[in-house]
């Protein structure tokens, strides 16, 4: 799963302008990187890691071992994988799938259409009943 996202504006360093990275970047860790643009870690302040789920990418992102990347994907030191989610209903995980270095595990993953039809993701088949 991948979108793009971009960060611009006047507190960018124009050395960055027009760079990309292939960082693998959650979307709960936009807060704590983007702090960065504040004076919030300038003042002394932290993170308190029980509170916040998400990952201080900031210098991940504009070191020059990500920036301008040819590597489809890169992964942070600080994380050893990302969980994309983890849904749970009658009494069993759903809808789970994790991202671990260049992979991605996908279980018990079911599609559903429009007409209300669905198909195990492993099965790959509309008719599938699994």
């Amino acid at each position: 799963v991948q979108t793009p996202a971009f960060i611009s504006g006047g507190a960018i360093n124009d050395k960055y302008h027009g760079t990309k990275s292939n960082l693998l970047i959650s979307a709960v860790d936009w807060m704590p990187t983007l702090l960065h643009f504040t004076t919030f870690y300038d003042s002394g302040n932290k993170l308190d890691r029980n509170d916040v789920d998400g990952l201080d990418l900031y210098h991940d992102i504009f070191d020059s071992h990500t920036t301008n990347s040819n590597a489809f994907m890169t992964m942070s030191d600080k994380r050893k994988h990302l969980i994309l989610s983890m849904e749970y209903e009658n009494e069993k995980y759903i809808n789970t799938g994790i991202i671990y270095k260049n992979y991605k595990l996908l279980i018990n993953n079911k599609l559903t259409f429009f007409d209300g039809g669905s198909c195990n993701v492993r099965s790959a088949s509309p008719d599938a009943t699994d």
